[in-house]
């Protein structure tokens, strides 16, 4: 390097060799102030919350079902006093190793039910970031109680998914995707000062940011596991399976631990050598890898393969599903939200038609609210009282009904109203995606028509009109018969009186 850099200095002039060495030592120079600023922007520095709303979604998935596959099916048989444990040995068990548990000496089996169901109630909060810090804490509470009680009867895969919930805890996990998200983006609503809007404006939809030390903990402990794991498999004291490349071929051949018998899929062993030295390189080498951002794709993809290789062999419990959860905490949050949207956006082009009042505040809120959840930018909005745009994708449909319920259009075409209307587009809005299955139950349909019908009949009276501009438009929806142009030309005046208000101060001024 040194010769490289006399070689590069012979053939420049005085200023220019003076003008490179300043830069070199002024980058000497400055190295410790701007790696002191490095690690203090590491600690500090914003960072957008889609990857660690990812996590919280993932990781509440994977507790929930493994709670329901493996917890659940042996309550009577690990968990209830008359099962193989007793409450009275648990309890001693725990006592000797200072382990807490909220089901310490609780014999009752309606009790334990009982709080698993709480348990079950506080991850679904989790996954939808309904109260999510209390529901985090309330999750990882009971999730750590029932470990304790039979911890000699869980695997790995437990412990990880008590580590996610603890982090989940401690973490502004539901700054993003979450029902909590949501509530604060709407209590940001503000309505128009003219009394209407146009309804190609969108909300400003400015990234989530959020402090990143809860998130620099989350890589860090995956980094800690992995380099652990992989020093631990460097000991040197005795014989090493994975140093001589053995391990994967015994642990193919444990029968409480393969999925499969070894004699119906033998593999080789110089396949088996070369899985086990792998596995050695990966834990090490996934670190380093990790911090190197163009590295760092390869990483996780060598990770995934890793884990489902994993999965697909070896009967150990929900240990890869859970650790997977730790994967999108690694990646940028535009790209996390590219991704959601893309997994959404099931027909590309295709958009659904929401045509709404412009003139009723209740309406505008409810297109807010639909906007926030439309991750996929789905749907698009119509005025109804833009007649020619009305005419041209909603043929045939009165302006009275309009006025009276919000239509929306499908991608085939198909036009449905009301509460008919809100179920279409449950289809495309992942938030309601939970619910979308509740709004097809038997009598559901009816309930909701009702009450959508009279939330419409009566929303003038939910909220305040503003400056009195849609005053007109009430009146008019008060009349027992429409008349389209009678309307239309209400719609004109209300238009012109929020022009003139606007136009009232300016000449003052």
């Amino acid at each position: 390097m040194l010769r490289h850099w006399q070689r590069t200095a012979s053939g420049m002039s005085t200023d220019e060799l003076q003008t490179m060495t300043n830069e070199a030592t002024s980058f000497w120079r400055d190295l410790p102030r701007t790696a002191w600023r490095a690690v203090v922007d590491f600690w500090t520095k914003p960072v957008r919350a889609e990857p660690l709303a990812m996590m919280r979604i993932l990781a509440a998935i994977c507790v929930l079902a493994s709670a329901l596959t493996s917890i659940a099916p042996n309550l009577s048989a690990l968990w209830f006093d008359d099962g193989l444990i007793p409450a009275d040995v648990a309890s001693q068990y725990m006592g000797h190793g200072g382990r807490f548990s909220v089901l310490n000496g609780v014999t009752s089996q309606p009790a334990i039910i009982a709080w698993f169901v709480l348990w079950m109630v506080s991850l679904l909060f989790v996954l939808f970031g309904c109260f999510t810090r209390t529901a985090c804490a309330v999750a990882w509470l009971l999730a750590l109680s029932f470990n304790m009680r039979v911890f000699w009867a869980l695997n790995g895969g437990d412990d990880v998914g008590l580590h996610l919930l603890f982090y989940l805890m401690i973490s502004p996990s539901g700054a993003a995707w979450s029902i909590d998200a949501l509530r604060r983006r709407l209590r940001t609503y503000r309505d128009p000062p003219q009394g209407f809007e146009s309804p190609a404006l969108r909300p400003a939809m400015e990234p989530v940011l959020i402090p990143p030390w809860s998130v620099r903990l989350i890589q860090i402990q995956l980094i800690a596991v992995y380099l652990l794991n992989g020093i631990n498999k460097l000991n040197l004291e005795h014989t090493n399976d994975y140093l001589t490349g053995e391990a994967v071929y015994w642990a193919l051949n444990d029968v409480s631990l393969t999925r499969f018998a070894y004699d119906m899929v033998p593999f080789p062993m110089w396949l088996c050598r070369l899985l086990s030295w792998g596995t050695i390189v990966f834990e090490l080498g996934f670190p380093i890898l990790v911090l190197i951002p163009r590295l760092r794709p390869w990483a996780l993809v060598a990770g995934v393969l890793f884990h489902v290789g994993i999965f697909a062999t070896l009967e150990i419990g929900w240990f890869s599903q859970m650790t997977l959860c730790y994967y999108p905490i690694y990646l940028k949050g535009h790209a996390v939200e590219r991704f959601a949207a893309w997994l959404v956006r099931a027909k590309r082009g295709k958009k659904y038609i929401v045509c709404y009042d412009t003139f009723c505040p209740v309406c505008r809120r409810s297109k807010f609210a639909l906007e926030l959840m439309d991750v996929g930018r789905r749907l698009t909005y119509r005025d109804i009282h833009d007649r020619a745009a009305m005419e041209r994708d909603l043929p045939g449909v009165p302006y009275a009904r309009a006025l009276k319920e919000l239509l929306v259009v499908a991608p085939g075409g198909k036009i449905t109203g009301g509460f008919d209307a809100f179920r279409s587009l449950a289809w495309v809005l992942p938030a309601l995606w939970p619910v979308l299955p509740l709004m097809y139950l038997p009598g559901v349909p009816i309930i909701g028509r009702w009450v959508y019908q009279a939330v419409a009949r009566n929303r003038y009276r939910l909220v305040k009109c503003d400056d009195g501009v849609c005053n007109l438009h009430l009146m008019a929806l008060s009349k027992q018969t429409l008349n389209e142009d009678e309307i239309a030309k209400v719609v004109q005046r209300a238009r012109e009186a929020a022009g003139a208000s606007q136009e009232a101060p300016a000449n003052a001024t």
